[in-house]
């Protein structure tokens, strides 16, 4: 068994992001993609998981805003708002005798 673990955006499930099409449709293709892999190549044993951490402070992120209440805003719609907190199901996805398959592992962000 082997297991993809590409990382996909809450901009690609939700199409925000505005001034970022280009990071928003590439995150969508990566989704799209992850999926059909996910379906073609599942009787070859390869699990393709698509991993959304939300929101990571990062030189892409800080220049949306270099507002700390703004970015505090966006921060609070995230259930899991750390990179940290995805950890956990990536260790959890990663191992080769995991049987579980969902498609998409996101932070929270597209569910509130």
């Amino acid at each position: 068994m082997s297991t993809q673990l590409p990382f996909g955006s809450p901009t690609g499930l939700t199409g925000e992001g505005a001034g970022f099409t280009a990071y928003s449709g590439t995150k969508a293709g990566t989704h799209d993609m992850a999926r059909t892999v996910a379906a073609a190549y599942a009787t070859e044993g390869i699990r393709v998981n698509t991993v959304v951490p939300g929101y990571t402070e990062t030189p892409l992120v800080t220049s949306i805003s270099d507002n700390a209440a703004e970015r505090a805003a966006i921060v609070s719609r995230i259930p899991l708002g750390r990179p940290e907190d995805v950890e956990g199901i990536m260790v959890y996805l990663a191992p080769a005798m995991n049987l579980a398959t969902p498609p998409v592992v996101c932070s929270g962000w597209t569910g509130v």
